[in-house]
């Protein structure tokens, strides 16, 4: 059954730990690039926001024939690999400007606000032409989880450490993952549920 409440209160943990973040930096700060190259914290929210775009999960789907968390173990075990650099397309690629702190939690206050609102009416139990290939929606809606969680991890450890900034509890490295299955120690450093504890097999039609 496809768990809509674990999906709402996922963005809304998100929600709050980006502007959390965003709160606690000046202007400056949002528009430094790291030293080792990369984008600056500007950038990533720009990026999040074009990526999660709760219009996915309004789109017209057909009807999946297979389980709807088939691709799910995948998702998770990529995007939260945080050892491996991506490359983002084109269409996702940060603006290329000044960004301001207010501009900053509007915009990923916005960007989870559409999540949560479409999710109501969103049959998760479509499937869809995506740019990551042929997903479900419920897969589609846990993406953008895997995804903002690798960012949020980027910003408050790898690009930000020197802010002091704490690692949210659920964007330990990949390790405490693959471990927290058969791990009770692990699994109780988790803030939520991974995803594999989630019942997936059927849906429930909204």
């Amino acid at each position: 059954m496809a768990n809509k409440s674990y999906l709402k209160a996922m963005y809304q943990q998100l929600c709050n730990e980006y502007i959390a973040l965003l709160q606690s930096l000046s202007d400056g700060q949002i528009n430094i690039s790291p030293s080792s190259g990369g984008w600056s914290v500007g950038q990533v929210i720009s990026h999040i926001t074009k990526a999660n775009q709760s219009s996915f999960l309004g789109a017209k789907g057909e009807v999946c024939s297979r389980d709807i968390g088939e691709k799910l173990a995948e998702l998770e075990l990529t995007f939260l690999d945080f050892d491996v650099k991506m490359k983002s397309p084109d269409f996702i690629l940060p603006d290329l400007k000044t960004f301001s702190k207010v501009e900053s939690i509007q915009k990923i206050s916005k960007c989870f606000e559409a999540l949560i609102d479409a999710l109501d009416d969103s049959k998760m139990d479509e499937i869809l032409n995506s740019p990551l290939g042929v997903l479900t929606k419920w897969e589609i809606a846990n993406f953008m989880i895997f995804h903002s969680k690798r960012h949020l991890y980027q910003l408050k450890y790898k690009k930000i450490r020197g802010f002091n900034h704490g690692i949210p509890a659920y964007c330990r490295p990949l390790l405490l993952y693959k471990n927290a299955s058969t791990n009770s120690a692990a699994k109780a450093k988790l803030s939520f549920p991974l995803v594999s504890e989630v019942s997936y097999s059927s849906v429930s039609k909204y």
